[in-house]
């Protein structure tokens, strides 16, 4: 790791020239010097939650159609250029196997929305039931 040092009662980290100070002194500093003091956020309601799952699948499934496009352009590439120019070729394709994976992230965090998205329903049905 780095090198602890001991300085007035505060222990520093030293690591590649970078001094880290601890979090609990960090607020000690804050209050000194008038930083600004960390606001806590409120908790989503369920349908605001509901709202931000929706948008954030609607932002993949976007995202995917973009990197689907992507990954054709560059088949095209490969087949244009695969006999005349090789190095444009194997460019292209290391950028199509960079576009699949990222596209099989998309799809699993996707898959974790949606998820989150079925929870949620399902607990705002549940509690209107209730009511």
């Amino acid at each position: 790791m780095g090198v602890v040092s001991d300085v007035k009662g505060i222990s520093l980290v030293h690591y590649r020239g970078i001094v880290a100070i601890p979090e609990n002194k960090m607020n000690f500093l804050r209050k000194f010097f008038g930083g600004k003091k960390k606001e806590k956020k409120k908790p989503l309601s369920e349908l605001d939650l509901l709202q931000k799952c929706r948008s954030t699948e609607q932002f993949l499934i976007a995202r995917r159609e973009i990197l689907d496009k992507n990954i054709k352009k560059e088949l095209a590439t490969i087949k244009a250029n695969i006999k005349i120019n090789r190095q444009v070729a194997l460019n292209a394709l290391k950028r199509k196997k960079i576009y699949e994976n990222q596209l099989s992230q998309i799809d699993e965090i996707l898959l974790t929305v949606i998820r989150q998205n079925m929870l949620a329903l399902t607990y705002v049905t549940t509690q209107t039931q209730f009511l």
